[in-house]
């Protein structure tokens, strides 16, 4: 899934590899120091196309790759982040059970 992440006025867009209650795992071609906190911006892969946006700080990278930790994030984007989540385990289940 594309994801926008940046500072300020500045984004680039990545892949979002996965997401959890916690944080996110990305990867993309800019990499920021750790420490860092950026804004992430996303849309679900619901029909709606539910636009996310969300601050995290890096707490990791490694070579085009950053672990990020949620920080600051109200409670509607939190419930709406566990709700994007669940889809997209669901969406996952459902795409990796092959019929009898």
């Amino acid at each position: 899934m594309a994801i926008r992440y940046g500072t300020g006025s500045e984004f680039t867009t990545g892949e979002l590899l996965d997401v959890s209650a916690g944080g996110i795992g990305i990867a993309g071609d800019k990499i920021y120091p750790i420490g860092t906190e950026l804004e992430l911006r996303f849309r679900s892969r619901t029909s709606q196309g539910d636009l996310l946006t969300l601050r995290a700080v890096v707490r990791h990278h490694h070579s085009k790759r950053m672990g990020l930790a949620f920080v600051n994030v109200p409670l509607t984007e939190f419930v709406r982040t566990l709700s994007l989540i669940e889809r997209l385990t669901s969406s996952q289940n459902k795409s990796e059970t092959v019929p009898a």
